[in-house]
């Protein structure tokens, strides 16, 4: 059974700032990631928020500078899923190989998509990055928020794309919704609408049933429904101890796990790097009263 000081849970970009400060401070934190670094950032197209960007980024090329830093600072990320955390004076994570100990915890698991009642399809999807690289497809996008807006950017205008809104309300921001509606010629955009059947013709494609009585021929399908927090399951024993140590800033939440809707990687950032300093607080106080 390994054990580290400081273990990192999600390796997106709340994950790697609390990774990248803590090494800063002189810790060896350990990041866990159970796929790719970056989380959602693989989706975005063209990140125009992020401070020092003004051209605007994608989220590849940002996640490649993320993993530049990382390998630069020499910070360990294990390939490895968290599956169960207990408490027994100290932090027991039990991974889908290998059982570790630490004494401190930082949480940064993002979130995951909201299931979709129509999606037992092989072509349907929760994100875009799967199939960002597809041309000349017809791609339905069931949703009227900031992720379905930029997925359908992302696809268009090499393929044609479909919005399917469930009601009049557009949830995306309105620069994001302007620069998607512009692009006419490949866009579709249904409104007050849901899908009521899908059948897999066989060719291959999908065949999208709607309750407004229309009917669509699609290649792919993308649910962007919500999403939810996703976490490692707790044992009892630490549920019971989570407000306590979470005071003692052993057990620290961070990101989209904890943000709801506003999920930006700024703030994720911002949070990584605040995370780290109060740990680096707290575990040099009694260096600091040593020297009064």
């Amino acid at each position: 059974m390994k054990h580290e000081k400081i273990i990192i849970i999600g390796a997106g970009p709340a994950g790697i700032a609390a990774a990248i400060q803590l090494q800063h401070f002189g810790f060896s934190p350990i990041l866990f990631e159970k796929g790719d670094i970056g989380g959602l950032l693989r989706n975005a197209q063209s990140i125009q928020n992020f401070p020092g960007i003004s051209y605007g980024i994608s989220g590849i090329e940002l996640i490649a500078i993320f993993k530049d830093h990382l390998e630069k600072k020499h910070i360990k990320i294990i390939k490895s899923y968290i599956e169960k955390i207990d408490f027994n004076n100290q932090f027991i994570l039990f991974s889908d190989t290998e059982t570790f100990t630490a004494d401190r915890v930082i949480i940064a698991t993002g979130t995951s998509p909201l299931s979709y009642s129509c999606a037992n399809n092989k072509n349907v999807f929760y994100e875009v990055y799967p199939i960002r690289q597809v041309e000349n497809k017809t791609i339905a996008i069931v949703g009227a928020g900031d992720a379905a807006f930029d997925y359908a950017n992302t696809l268009l205008p090499k393929n044609k794309v479909i919005i399917l809104n469930r009601s009049e309300r557009i949830k995306a921001n309105r620069t994001l919704y302007n620069e998607v509606m512009e692009k006419k010629k490949n866009l579709v955009y249904i409104k007050n609408v849901t899908i009521e059947n899908i059948q897999t013709n066989e060719s291959g494609s999908i065949r999208l049933i709607l309750t407004n009585n229309e009917s669509h021929e699609v290649d792919y399908v993308i649910a962007a429904i919500g999403r939810k927090p996703t976490m490692p399951e707790f044992t009892q024993k630490l549920q019971e101890s989570k407000e306590y140590l979470q005071i003692k800033k052993k057990l620290l939440f961070i990101g989209d796990v904890k943000n709801n809707h506003f999920r930006q990687s700024s703030i994720s950032i911002g949070e990584g790097v605040k995370a780290a300093m109060e740990m680096y607080d707290v575990l040099t106080e009694n260096e600091e009263h040593a020297c009064d």
